[in-house]
């Protein structure tokens, strides 16, 4: 009997709001179309984005070192899989040294940065108007973003914030890059204003991330091996004048009985089987160096590049109407409903 009360009491109140609402229609009509209206011009006036979107994927061995490794696997020699570690590649990509290259890449084109675009596209000088009028005009005419200090880090910083987004200022990011762990593939996708700094932004990025991991990061262990091959090279001249000197003693010799020339072409000799070894161990030790350089050094293979010209997308304004008018009506059916009860409260 208390179920049935009880279930009779909900739907009497559900009547109750109904009734209620319906009775103050007016204000459920008017609020909603303000807020259609609001939403319909936002969409109408919003900018127009292009999109772009780069797919690559990294491999750490090309197909020879996958052969020697399986070879040693195949002999109990574990060598490792896969050495590249994807949130190691998204953290380097939006550091500021690798965004600070792509902000001081030259447009082909212009010859401008890629930061005066987004200066220039995004209107930066209106948004300085009203909060730091000294900015107004402000433009980049140095790329060593390293040392910048004053209005030059402060601009750098705030362009930094529109590439990869900021949740303090609520901006969407120009720039992306993703990692899908079932497939291995990684994404850089893009979306601006400008068909050229997206394009630009996308590829350019890609080419310094991949330039850093397949080249930079392994620079120091070449310039290593460099100085070990130089090593190599001066000792063979030096085992070669050892070789000729030792056949000209040879020949000087023969047939004759030099108690003096036989010591010094056993001194020479001793020296030559020196080098020898040496040049072996050297050359081991250089081989060595080669294939772990290779080995660890990562392959970045595009499976996908965006060409001009890029797709844009422009917010539709119908789509703002109907979740305008779907905000208003849920929004003022619960003020009526809160105002309802806030009453009931007063007057009890």
């Amino acid at each position: 009997m208390k179920d049935q009360l009880s279930i009779k009491d909900i739907v009497q109140r559900i009547v109750e709001i109904y009734k209620m609402v319906a009775k103050n229609w007016y204000w459920v009509v008017v609020i909603s179309l303000l807020m259609a209206i609001l939403f319909g011009y936002r969409s109408y006036s919003s900018n127009r984005n292009y999109m772009a979107e780069m797919k690559f994927v990294v491999e750490s061995e090309s197909s020879g070192l996958n052969a020697f490794s399986g070879l040693l696997g195949s002999l109990g020699i574990n060598r490792g899989g896969s050495k590249h570690n994807p949130y190691k590649i998204e953290e380097v990509a939006k550091s500021k040294n690798v965004l600070g290259q792509l902000l001081f890449e030259k447009i082909d084109g212009t010859g401008d940065y890629l930061a005066n675009h987004i200066i220039d596209d995004y209107d930066l000088d209106e948004l300085w108007r009203k909060k730091n009028e000294s900015l107004v005009g402000f433009r980049f005419s140095d790329s060593a973003f390293n040392s910048f200090e004053g209005p030059d880090r402060q601009v750098f910083l705030k362009i930094i914030s529109l590439l990869i987004g900021s949740t303090s200022d609520n901006t969407e990011a120009i720039i992306n890059i993703s990692h899908n762990i079932e497939s291995g593939v990684f994404s850089i996708k893009g979306r601006s204003l400008s068909e050229v700094i997206t394009l630009n932004s996308v590829n350019n990025w890609f080419g310094i991330v991949k330039y850093f991991f397949e080249e930079k990061i392994t620079l120091e262990k070449t310039k290593s091996n460099e100085l070990l091959q130089s090593k190599v090279d001066s000792l063979d001249g030096v085992l070669n004048y050892k070789l000729v000197k030792s056949s000209r003693l040879e020949d000087k010799s023969r047939n004759l009985f030099s108690t003096e020339m036989s010591v010094e072409k056993r001194k020479i000799d001793g020296e030559i089987f020196g080098l020898v070894s040496a040049i072996s161990e050297l050359r081991k030790s250089l081989e060595l160096s080669k294939y772990e350089i290779e080995n660890s050094k990562p392959y970045f293979m595009v499976i996908d590049r965006p060409y001009s010209p890029l797709v844009s997308i422009k917010s539709s304004w119908l789509k703002g109407i109907i979740i305008g008018l779907a905000i208003g009506a849920f929004l003022s059916t619960g003020m009526i409903i809160l105002l309802s009860i806030f009453k009931e409260v007063v007057e009890s």
